[in-house]
């Protein structure tokens, strides 16, 4: 809505011409929400002023289709490191512990509880969002499942305990989350490259098998 607003905002400026001759200022806050970006937004009010009105037009519409698609698809941009390409749901234990299906076991005497989440999933109120790109498997078990902290992982390889852990390729966001000790198949040390564009050397957690990674799992579209 803030976005909408300061595109009519955005509109009603440019399309007045001594306004937007008079106060390029004005206009440059309405192209920018954010007071720091103001002089760079300022660099486009002072180019939108000097243009005619037909044109005038036909930036606005395309700035204001442009902004309203970075604020929809940033809101669904999974945080996760580049060579990550499995379909491999994530499956989650007693709410806050990473497994996988192994720690479920085969049989269904130690299955408590079973579910998927069903509504769209979004950062601002699901602290797991950055783990549901391809599903989310939630699972009570009627037994103890062991596990590590993301701060011990991070320890045991002489990492700052707070660094971000990875798991299967995708950030981890909130440091409730643990990892199911039975379920960990391999950890990597990924140093920062051009690539993975990392502030600092990070653990990568592989809850999958090799073969999962490479060809994925039969389990897909859970949400």
């Amino acid at each position: 809505m803030a976005i909408f607003i300061r595109s009519l905002n955005l509109l009603d400026l440019a399309l007045d011409k001594k306004r937007n001759k008079s106060k390029p200022k004005a206009l440059a806050r309405c192209v920018s929400g954010n007071p720091w970006d103001i002089p760079n937004a300022l660099l486009i009010a002072l180019a939108l002023a000097n243009i005619n009105e037909t044109h005038m037009k036909r930036v606005i519409f395309t700035l204001i289709f442009t902004f309203c698609l970075t604020n929809i698809y940033s809101q669904d941009t999974y945080v996760k490191l580049p060579t990550v390409k499995n379909n491999c749901p994530t499956i989650i234990i007693e709410k806050d512990i990473i497994g996988n299906e192994s720690a479920i076991g085969t049989k269904k005497e130690l299955i408590a509880e079973i579910s998927v989440l069903k509504e769209k999933p979004n950062r601002k109120e699901h602290k797991f969002f950055n783990l549901t790109e391809n599903g989310i498997i939630f699972v009570s078990l009627k037994k103890e499942t062991a596990f590590r902290t993301q701060s011990e992982l991070n320890e045991f390889f002489g990492i700052e305990k707070n660094n971000g852990v990875y798991v299967n390729g995708y950030l981890i966001e909130n440091f409730d989350y643990k990892i199911a000790t039975e379920c960990i198949m391999e950890i990597e040390l990924v140093e920062p490259d051009s690539e993975n564009k990392l502030e600092k050397k990070a653990i990568n957690v592989w809850t999958l098998t090799k073969e999962e990674r490479i060809n994925g799992c039969e389990r897909q579209n859970v949400n």
